[in-house]
């Protein structure tokens, strides 16, 4: 095929051909992954909120109109 051998093949025109793909599927996992590490940091089970120091609590606080401290989770305000 176009003779080539196997490697200038690969490097000419299997990696051009996959780039897209494989960045597109770096950016939707690096998404997800972003989301699933921000929900977990707060969770809420009966009516009960635990949140871990992070990014995650700090957007929830920032979202609630509550300030953060730099040590120890978020309270929750009763």
């Amino acid at each position: 095929m176009l003779r080539l051998t196997k490697w200038e093949r690969f490097w000419q025109l299997d990696v051009p051909g996959g780039m897209i793909p494989l960045v597109w599927n770096g950016m939707m996992s690096c998404g997800g992954a972003w989301f699933f590490l921000a929900a977990s940091e707060s969770i809420a089970v009966l009516n009960h909120t635990c949140a871990l120091p992070g990014i995650g609590s700090y957007a929830a606080a920032a979202s609630e109109g509550r300030t953060r401290r730099t040590e120890g989770p978020v309270r929750p305000q009763h």
